[in-house]
Parts: C-alpha cells; sequence; structure tokens
C-alpha cells in the first residue's frame, strides 16, 4: 500500500526532472530560449533574417556556418517560413574563398530544406573598386555569386516558393502561403538600376491581396534617414536612391514591411521606425565584437491572430539574446487575407525576364496571374482587346511590345533592339511579315513554339487561314526540369496558388507548451497522492468505529 510518505517522495521524485529537462531545454544553445519567444500555436510562423556576413567569410568561418546550422535546429520550434539574407555575403567579390564559405554556410539551409532568398550587397557586387578601398559596387555589372550553387537562380526555380528572378540571380523574389494570407518577399540587390526597380513594381502590382516585404541592401540608415551619401560606381548617390525608393513605396499599402542593412554602426547596429502601416527596419551588426556580431540571427515572428509581430535577436558571437529595445520589440502588421482576382494591368506594364528585357501591351489587359521562369513569363488568362488566352512568351536581346495576340487571327508586336523572341502557339502561322516584310526565313515553327529572329522593329503573323483551336492552359508542372532551354516557353502555374491546409505538428506544440504539461502532471500526482491519503483516513476512522 503507498503511504502519505512515500506519496510525497514519488511526487517529488517525478517533478523535479521534469521541470530541470524543461529548463535545459529551453536553454540549450540550439534551442529556443523562454526569454526570447512567446508560446507558439498554429497562428504562429517566422522569418529570419541575416545580413553582411562579409567579415565573418574570412574571419571566422566557423562562426557562418554555425549561424545556418542554428536556424536549421530552430526553424521548427518557430515554424520558420523564410530566410532573408539581405546582402554583402563576402567582403572581397573576386575572393573565391569567400565565397566558398558563404555557399557551404548558405548550402547548409539549401540541403536542410529551409526556404530562402537574397539580394547582392555592394561587397557582391563586381568590380571590387580595391584601389579607392571604397567598395562602391554597381548595379549594372555582374558578380560571381550564381557560379555557386546556394545562389545559383537555375538551381533555385526548382523551388515551389520562388517567384521570379533578374540580372543574374542579384534580384530575388519568393512566396508562401500561410492559413488564408499570400506572403511575397521581393529583394533588391545594393542601389538597383530602374529596370530591377520596374521588375518589382510589376510583381507588386499584380498581386495586389499579397502582403509584400521588400527586402534590400541598403535603404535605411541608423537614424531614421536613407543612405549615407555614399555614391556607387555607376555615379548613383544612396542618400537619393533612398529616399526615391521610399517615395515609390508609399504608392503600395500592402508593401508592409521592409528590411535592410549595409550602414555601418560601431554601437547597436540597429534601427526601426514606422512609415504609415509600414514598419521599417534597419539590422547590421558587422561592426560589433571585433568585427564577428554578424553571426547573428533576427527573428520575426508572426502572431496571424493578434496581427502582432514579435522581434528578437540571437547573437551567436557571444552566445546571448539581445534584449535591448533596438533589438527586442513588436509592431502592429495590417495583413490581408488573400483573395485570388482579376488585375488589370496599365498600357506599357513591363514584365521583365532573368536577363533584363521585357514584354509589355500596347493596351489595358485583365489578368489572372503571371510567372517568370528564366526570360520565359507565362501568362494566365490575359484579355487583350477582348481576346483572352494563356500562353508564354520569352525575350531576349530586346524588348517587345505586343498589340495583338489571338491565335485565330494576329499576333502584332514592335521590338526595340534586335534578338530572339519565343511564343506558345498550337500552329503554324500562314503568313509572316518581318519590319513590314513578308518573310520566309528570320523565323521558324516547331513543337507548338514559334521562334523570331529577324525582327529590329516589328513582327506581324496572322492565324487566320487556320482551323480554330482551343486556347493553350498552362501545364500543372511546378517548373521546368533543370536544364531544359530556358528561353523556351512552357506554360507554368499562375503566381498565386491557393493556400495550403495548416497542418498540426505535434513535436513543435509540445515544444511550446512544456510548462501546460509538467503541470498538468503535477496536478494528477498530487491528486494520487490526496486520494490515497483520503483512502488511509476513511480506513483509519472506519476501524476506530468499528
Amino acid at each position: 500500500m503507498l503511504s502519505l510518505s512515500n506519496s510525497k517522495w514519488l511526487f517529488t521524485a517525478l517533478l523535479i526532472p521534469l521541470l530541470c529537462a524543461g529548463f535545459f531545454m529551453l536553454n540549450s544553445p540550439d534551442k529556443i530560449s523562454v526569454s526570447s519567444a512567446s508560446s507558439f500555436s498554429d497562428s504562429c510562423f517566422s522569418i529570419m533574417q541575416i545580413t553582411d556576413t562579409q567579415y565573418i567569410s574570412w574571419l571566422a568561418p566557423s562562426l557562418f556556418y554555425d549561424q545556418t546550422s542554428w536556424i536549421v535546429n530552430n526553424s521548427q520550434d518557430y515554424n520558420l517560413k523564410m530566410v532573408i539574407h539581405t546582402g554583402d555575403f563576402v567582403d572581397t567579390p573576386t575572393h573565391t574563398s569567400e565565397w566558398e564559405v558563404a555557399n557551404t554556410a548558405m548550402m547548409t539551409l539549401y540541403s536542410s530544406g529551409i526556404p530562402y532568398c537574397w539580394d547582392a550587397g555592394n561587397h557582391d557586387q563586381l568590380p571590387p573598386n580595391s584601389s579607392a578601398n571604397l567598395w562602391l559596387g554597381d548595379s549594372n555589372t555582374g558578380w560571381l555569386g550564381s557560379q555557386y550553387p546556394a545562389f545559383n537562380q537555375t538551381i533555385m526555380r526548382q523551388k515551389p516558393y520562388w517567384v521570379a528572378d533578374i540580372y543574374d540571380g542579384k534580384n530575388t523574389a519568393v512566396a508562401f502561403n500561410y492559413l488564408n494570407y499570400r506572403f511575397l518577399i521581393v529583394n533588391l540587390e545594393f542601389l538597383a538600376n530602374s529596370s530591377a526597380i520596374d521588375w518589382l513594381q510589376t510583381l507588386i502590382k499584380c498581386n495586389p491581396t499579397a502582403n509584400v516585404i521588400v527586402a534590400t541592401h541598403d535603404y535605411l540608415n541608423r537614424t531614421g534617414g536613407y543612405g549615407t551619401r555614399s555614391i556607387s560606381n555607376s555615379g548613383v548617390l544612396d542618400y537619393t536612391w533612398g529616399n526615391d525608393f521610399k517615395a515609390l513605396l508609399d504608392q503600395y499599402p500592402n508593401v508592409f514591411l521592409t528590411l535592410s542593412g549595409h550602414i555601418q554602426s560601431r554601437t547597436t547596429g540597429a534601427y526601426n521606425q514606422r512609415v504609415g502601416d509600414r514598419e521599417e527596419i534597419f539590422f547590421n551588426r558587422q561592426e560589433l565584437n571585433n568585427k564577428t556580431g554578424a553571426a547573428s540571427v533576427r527573428i520575426y515572428t508572426f502572431n496571424m491572430t493578434s496581427m502582432q509581430v514579435s522581434v528578437s535577436t540571437y547573437a551567436l558571437d557571444t552566445q546571448t539574446w539581445l534584449t535591448d529595445s533596438l533589438n527586442q520589440f513588436n509592431f502592429s502588421a495590417s495583413l490581408k487575407a488573400y483573395s485570388p482576382s482579376t488585375v488589370i494591368i496599365s498600357s506599357g506594364t513591363r514584365f521583365w525576364g532573368s536577363s533584363g528585357y521585357s514584354i509589355a501591351f500596347s493596351g489595358t489587359v485583365a489578368l489572372d496571374s503571371f510567372s517568370q521562369y528564366g526570360d520565359t513569363i507565362t501568362f494566365n488568362k490575359l484579355t487583350l482587346n477582348g481576346v483572352t488566352s494563356s500562353f508564354a512568351a520569352a525575350t531576349n536581346g530586346a524588348d517587345v511590345v505586343i498589340s495583338n495576340y489571338d491565335l485565330n487571327g494576329w499576333l502584332n508586336y514592335t521590338v526595340a533592339g534586335s534578338g530572339t523572341q519565343v511564343f506558345s502557339v498550337n500552329k503554324a502561322p500562314v503568313s509572316v511579315y518581318i519590319d513590314g516584310l513578308e518573310a520566309s526565313d528570320g523565323w521558324s515553327y516547331s513543337n507548338r513554339t514559334l521562334t523570331v529572329t529577324g525582327a529590329s522593329s516589328s513582327a506581324s503573323l496572322t492565324f487566320e487561314d487556320a482551323p480554330p483551336a482551343a486556347t493553350p492552359v498552362p501545364s500543372s508542372s511546378p517548373k521546368q526540369p533543370e536544364g531544359q532551354n530556358e528561353t523556351a516557353p512552357s506554360p507554368s502555374p499562375p503566381v498565386t496558388p491557393n493556400p495550403p491546409n495548416p497542418q498540426f505538428d505535434p513535436e513543435g506544440w509540445l515544444a511550446a507548451n512544456w510548462l501546460i504539461v509538467v503541470t498538468a502532471i503535477a496536478i494528477a500526482i498530487l491528486a494520487i497522492t490526496f486520494d490515497v491519503r483520503h483512502r488511509r483516513l476513511t480506513r483509519l476512522r472506519g476501524s476506530r468505529h468499528g
């Protein structure tokens, strides 16, 4: 029989190990600190930001590796949906040893299935301008990043969250759904040129019910202004760029958050401010702790019930949580529920391929959605001049403006430049006019693909003598197979798929609610103890009366 004294010892023996296990679980360096994150539920998810890892790419590579490993180890606890690197992966853009470190660190995320995206910083862009030691950067030049798997846009296009990219993967866009909300993240390189900015605007315009995060390398500074009055190799002043960019973002109310780094700070390396309904956040600790401060992770935890975002920061170089008001704070988010709808796109709006050439329409169009794969743009249910069709088109070497796209009539477009245009059509044209003259060469048709190579001003093709055919419908395949010709138009799904149904995560729930479980067990043990005591007292009373 269980005595009362034995019951107390049993209760103590069971409760103390449970409490200790919970304590060590939450205070392990690879797990969430109880002081850094609130309990997660099905209504919460997180995004993480890392930035300006240039110094640790050569000074302390192990910290770069630890940084991405920490993200992987904590991804389930935080219900992580995306990692954003806001540029300056390396210190010297021509040093392959630094790129190899950055690639190894970021491939930890890739190999573990952690979604991530990036933009190129001034230290990533070529040429390095090392003679002046200013690292001015230039958005009109290339970078070495795309030569490495972790930053190769062709590889990343296979990912279901990948939306678009431009200029060799220096600018990227991704998206994900949570509950019935759509999130679009657009990343712009250091002092992005006008074409990349126009690319961003088209993405925002065509996703009016998406909640947009804009991440760029250089924007907000540590005092609430924009830029630092530095100038790029191509003569762009970041102060002017930042203020112009702020005015542009003010036109889009669904941009609710901006993230940026770049600005050096030897004090806090952080700042945030409210601009209307948009939260603007600067974060860059690269100069702190003997230039190892970039080994930090900024965590943005979204509570979709309260519409609050909790911000916390973990420094791996010191193994501490940063609890000052600039590194731990909350802000409200006015988020829209996802609602698929036809979008009216004004005349001249340009849809950009990855090489930096665009397709536009001479008149206003109605559009359900579009997607980009390399230089190929797929339009889903586009209505132009009263004709609705779904098709893919690609251009390289020239910008194109389409005035008619009717497979039972005419395909007419103008060309600015010279290059190749490719269109998905399901029949060969009857007649072809290139630059105003009927042409038998300078074009070809094969396997439902029309390719025009000879146009320098205009092309006009007629299909009217051919029998009517069904409008081509985009394939259900999420992406083209890796290695397929990027310019071959292959219809792909719209940018806005239906949001997935949330799934219960028992492991995550247990980690978030361990204290409730321990308390319930303790109460149960107490109840058993008092029940045993009550039964013993009852028997004693009965024996006395008997």
